[in-house]
């Protein structure tokens, strides 16, 4: 019986869990959509993206585990400007994006 109630109880814990799992489209990044703060008619299309160059901002273990290797932090802004359709008033996202680059030591 002890059994039977932890299946069920944590059945119905998991089903209420479920809609906190997924991403609801408001809370996405994708704000194409999005209404314009300004005349509140127009949407806000994206106009343009930017990326800086990529910058070394440290280094972390290598993603191989291997001892003798450091692998490469580095680090970037992401720029994304969106014009409404209606007004034409913009408005300038930033973001900031990070990857690891693995570097292989040279044989000699």
């Amino acid at each position: 019986m002890r059994l039977w109630k932890k299946i069920v109880i944590s059945t119905f814990i998991s089903t209420l869990l479920l809609p906190a799992a997924s991403l609801s489209s408001w809370a996405s990044d994708d704000n194409s959509d999005a209404t314009c703060i300004k005349c509140g008619q127009g949407t806000m299309v994206v106009s343009s993206v930017e990326y800086s160059p990529w910058e070394i901002v440290g280094s972390a273990p290598c993603t191989h585990h291997d001892p003798w290797v450091l692998d490469e932090v580095q680090q970037r802004t992401v720029t994304t400007t969106y014009v409404c359709s209606n007004c034409g008033f913009t408005e300038s996202l930033r973001a900031e994006e990070t990857q690891v680059v693995h570097h292989v030591e040279e044989e000699d």
